[in-house]
């Protein structure tokens, strides 16, 4: 459904405020995509709050996203005008949700949480850093950030280097794990063999429901821009990326 045919789907169900929007948005599409919420509320007499919460009633993370997603559509109808409009917003919408997702980030971190985890990985002797797939460019990352720091560590990327660890587990192992799959088939021997040796796991992922969650010692969720967001082709790198560096400052101050 396109984003005019879903703001007339909800249309019954809206306040006065929010039908004030739908009409504007209806009948203006151009400008909504051209103009910045200031703008917009002051020709609709509401507020950029408001205009968050009616992206919001319709399905989108807010306002930008919204915008991204009228202007694609816009572009399909073959509107010259539009094509102009889509180039001329695709950095700033697409900065703008990264920048959305990333604020996030304060709802899904626990202060309290990263004090301890930061404490528990200074105590550690052997630092073990997993991804698969893409998520070893995470891995890989916080390995080479550690490093610069003077953290000895090793990043794994492949079932075989997964194996090597699991044999030679014992409690002064610290395991953090980035994923965003439920990969427990490739996790299962190295998760039995830290419940049988000691070791802690942490999980870093963007999937709340994985199988092995209650084996973590700790377990962090960050939200997940390429699924929760309508533009599935962004990345859910940067997320990984700036959590890093948030754990980066935590693990320096325990150490001061």
């Amino acid at each position: 459904m396109n984003p005019l045919d879903r703001i007339q789907s909800y249309y019954d169900d809206f306040t006065s405020t929010d039908k004030e929007l739908a009409i504007y948005f209806i009948n203006n599409p151009h400008e909504v995509v051209t103009k910045n919420t200031d703008y917009i509320s002051k020709e609709t007499k509401t507020s950029k709050a408001a205009i968050s919460r009616f992206c919001q009633k319709i399905g989108y993370s807010g306002f930008s996203e919204f915008r991204y997603d009228l202007s694609r559509f816009l572009v399909s109808r073959n509107d010259e005008t539009s094509i102009e409009i889509e180039h001329k917003n695709a950095i700033e919408s697409i900065s703008d949700l990264y920048v959305n997702y990333i604020n996030q980030l304060n709802n899904y971190l626990n202060d309290e949480v990263l004090q301890n985890l930061s404490k528990d990985f200074l105590e550690a002797k052997k630092i073990k850093i997993i991804g698969l797939n893409r998520s070893f460019n995470s891995a890989n990352q916080f390995k080479q950030r550690l490093n610069r720091l003077g953290y000895d560590c090793e990043a794994i990327n492949d079932i075989q280097g997964i194996n090597d660890v699991m044999n030679l587990i014992n409690k002064e192992y610290f395991i953090i794990m980035f994923t965003t799959t439920d990969n427990m088939h490739f996790y299962s021997p190295l998760i039995n063999s830290l419940d049988k040796n000691g070791g802690k796991l942490v999980c870093i992922t963007m999937n709340q429901n994985l199988t092995f969650k209650k084996k973590c010692d700790y377990f962090i969720t960050l939200p997940r821009i390429s699924k929760d967001s309508s533009m599935s082709f962004l990345d859910d790198q940067p997320l990984f990326m700036v959590f890093i560096e948030i754990l980066l400052n935590y693990i320096v101050k325990a150490n001061s």
